[in-house]
């Protein structure tokens, strides 16, 4: 076995609007979908250093109340990777989904967003979204898609999405 040293990977998370750091987290996922590294302690500027090694990762920052945002970057790198967050926007869905069924929120690259939130009411929402293009899916209890539809999620506003899980 041969181990290999972490380089780290200095973040900055700050608020978009005034600039100012936030306390947040960080993740790093490497080239094959795996969680490597994770970090909530930071300074009080809002950088935080990510514990990786050489090599290519996406990383994804977040803090309460703010959309996350992720990037992929190569370690070593120099200076730091600097994510700027907003409030994003908020989805709120109707729908009639059975027992298991649940939502998943999937990104145009095709990462989901949300991996898998259980339907436990007739609406739910979801709060902090980035603004962007997504596919909401309706899964079965196996996370098969049962249904899906377009949704966009724009800074600061609310889009309400009906959602049937029978076919």
């Amino acid at each position: 076995i041969t181990m290999t040293p972490a380089v780290g990977l200095r973040v900055r998370i700050v608020d978009a609007r005034s600039g100012q750091g936030l306390s947040g987290w960080a993740q790093a996922v490497d080239e094959q979908g795996q969680r490597i590294a994770q970090t909530r302690e930071q300074n009080s500027d809002g950088t935080l250093t990510v514990p990786v090694g050489p090599g290519t990762v996406r990383i994804t920052a977040g803090a309460m109340n703010y959309a996350s945002q992720t990037a992929t970057t190569a370690v070593p790198r120099d200076g730091e990777l600097r994510f700027a967050l907003t409030p994003g926007g908020k989805l709120v869905v109707t729908s009639d989904l059975g027992t298991g069924d649940g939502f998943r929120l999937v990104a145009a690259d095709g990462t989901a967003l949300i991996g898998y939130a259980p339907a436990r009411e007739r609406v739910t929402t979801f709060n902090n979204i980035a603004p962007g293009s997504y596919t909401l899916q309706i899964v079965d209890a196996q996370r098969r898609v049962k249904t899906s539809q377009p949704v966009t999620i724009t800074e600061g506003g609310t889009a309400n999405v009906t959602m049937s899980a029978t076919r």
